[in-house]
């Protein structure tokens, strides 16, 4: 019934591509490694990616030393050197990074109130984390590259700044969805003036980091007409040329009514698919600078 009513709708009002020049990557927030059906749905989406557009998918990891990620990983019986192995399997056919997950405690990663958002931001929490997640990384040797995307899209001054002293250079935590954002990425993108799609570089006062704004999600919608209509509301103000991010998460990905919508996409010629090394290759000196100031 669902899609006979959308059927009837988009006949009805049809909804177009806006007309604009897009760029764009796809850019998943892994979390759940430890569960076999979601892991080999990734892997069949990422080599179905690759070949409906050339390029491959930027996967962010949740490191295995996150207490939710070992929680979960303990209730599956499944060991960190399983995930690891997953991981280094993942990098085979996607671009890895890291996707923070904080808690003021860890322990206390099933508390609501534990949860580092924005307002409950603890400095030293997020510093240790971050510390613990990247030196699991190492122990393991899984290949992430400099790319961070935030959990709960959190992310300040400080965040950056540690990000940038580890060695970042690519973010895709900021943006203008209004499910994608917190109090200081919106402060950020109002008080400088950046429409949705204008990639940017923020200085942390540890480095610059490069900034390509997350646009909607794309875990798999009914119907092209429905990314139409939500990539035109979102960027009726932005410029004629636009590069920005589509995220979903491993565990609400559909993966064939995903595929199609990329498989539309990669056929449009208003869009281009970027991956990691396609990104690197453009120019970004021409990109404003903004400067990261305050955590809220």
């Amino acid at each position: 019934m669902r899609q006979v009513l959308k059927r009837i709708y988009y006949t009805l009002r049809p909804s177009a591509f806006p007309d604009k020049q897009c760029a764009f990557l796809f850019v998943f927030h892994v979390e759940q490694m430890y569960d076999d059906t979601l892991f080999q749905n990734l892997i069949s989406f990422c080599n179905g990616f690759a070949e409906e557009t050339g390029v491959e998918p930027i996967c962010a990891l949740m490191s295995g030393a996150n207490a939710r990620v070992r929680d979960g990983a303990a209730k599956a019986h499944v060991s960190m050197d399983t995930i690891a192995g997953r991981m280094h399997e993942l990098a085979a056919v996607a671009t890895l990074g890291y996707h923070g997950h904080f808690w003021i405690a860890p322990n206390d990663f099933q508390e609501y109130e534990s949860e580092i958002r924005c307002n409950n931001f603890v400095k030293a929490s997020v510093m240790q984390q971050v510390e613990s997640d990247l030196d699991w990384f190492d122990q393991y040797k899984v290949p992430i590259q400099p790319i961070y995307s935030a959990g709960w899209w959190f992310v300040n001054s400080d965040l950056l700044a540690k990000l940038a002293e580890k060695g970042f250079g690519l973010d895709f935590s900021f943006s203008h969805s209004p499910w994608f954002r917190n109090q200081f990425s919106h402060r950020i993108l109002m008080t400088q003036s950046i429409p949705a799609g204008e990639p940017f570089r923020i200085a942390t006062g540890q480095g610059d980091i490069n900034c390509v704004q997350t646009l909607i999600g794309c875990s798999g919608p009914d119907r092209i007409e429905d990314f139409n209509r939500n990539i035109a509301r979102l960027l009726q103000r932005s410029p004629r040329t636009v590069m920005g991010a589509l995220c979903s998460h491993d565990y609400d990905l559909r993966v064939e009514s995903s595929l199609r919508c990329i498989s539309a996409l990669a056929k449009n010629p208003s869009v281009r698919i970027l991956g990691y090394q396609e990104l690197k290759a453009i120019d970004t000196a021409a990109l404003r600078t903004v400067r990261a100031t305050g955590s809220l």
